[in-house]
């Protein structure tokens, strides 16, 4: 990331550069702070990081805001290349969010990054919901995302949701599981699905919770897999059971 910003005041600012644009809550959280070793299903459809211009607000009676207008977003796994070989191609988001103390956040997004137009190409569209809780030991967190006319092609669409939960045995640890389960709708062709669920610790080893931590998560596969007729047609997701580890340093 590379940007440059200013602050007109403690409810709202603008920056310039190279960032994430805001669609995704889990996409939008620091590495250093997920609840697991990497991002999962939704992170794929997701419109990643790109040159842009974005015009926030916080603390608005609870309620925030995003609008970002920038370049295609053709580091993401679901924009097609070469979508400005006109000149012409921009993308397009927006992020509206409420907050209730540190005990409950929603937040509602959308986009689009523009194609170059063609025999059965359209724009990359994407929505997103999602909501945080906590309350004492308990945090829970679920998000739905929906793209359209993944690579461009029209009416190629994935939906992928999650549910999370983290309970804090103790200080040092904390337990964590998470459900995904994502579907492919292709304009012809088979719709077909994959499930992904977490299981996992979190041990906290070093001076703060950001900073030496181990974190280890087996990964359970469903749905169509590899092995059937029908496998996976959509972007992301494991599609055979994994065990991850991880030791995160912070500075």
């Amino acid at each position: 990331d590379a940007e440059v910003g200013y602050k007109f005041n403690k409810n709202h600012s603008v920056k310039a550069g190279i960032f994430k644009t805001p669609v995704g809550m889990d996409f939008n959280t620091s590495g250093k702070k997920l609840d697991i070793t990497k991002r999962g299903m939704e992170k794929s459809l997701v419109l990643e990081r790109t040159t842009g211009i974005m015009l926030s607000g916080r603390k608005l009676g609870g309620f925030g805001y995003d609008v970002f207008y920038g370049d295609p977003s053709s580091r993401s796994s679901v924009v097609g290349t070469g979508t400005s070989i006109r000149g012409d191609s921009n993308t397009t988001a927006f992020r509206i969010s409420y907050d209730m103390g540190k005990s409950l956040h929603f937040e509602v997004s959308s986009g689009s990054s523009e194609m170059t137009k063609g025999a059965g190409i359209d724009d990359y569209d994407v929505t997103d919901f999602a909501v945080r809780w906590k309350s004492g030991p308990w945090m829970a967190k679920f998000e739905h995302i929906k793209g359209s006319n993944l690579m461009g092609a029209k009416g190629n669409d994935q939906t992928v949701w999650y549910v999370h939960g983290t309970y804090k045995l103790s200080p040092k640890i904390d337990l964590v599981a998470r459900h995904y389960d994502g579907e492919y709708d292709p304009a012809v062709g088979t719709k077909t699905d994959l499930t992904n669920t977490f299981i996992g610790a979190t041990f906290y080893l070093g001076s703060t919770r950001t900073n030496g931590r181990l974190q280890v998560n087996f990964v359970s596969t469903g749905g169509d897999d590899l092995g059937s007729l029908t496998p996976f047609g959509g972007s992301g997701g494991y599609k055979d059971d994994a065990i991850l580890v991880q030791y995160q340093a912070s500075f």
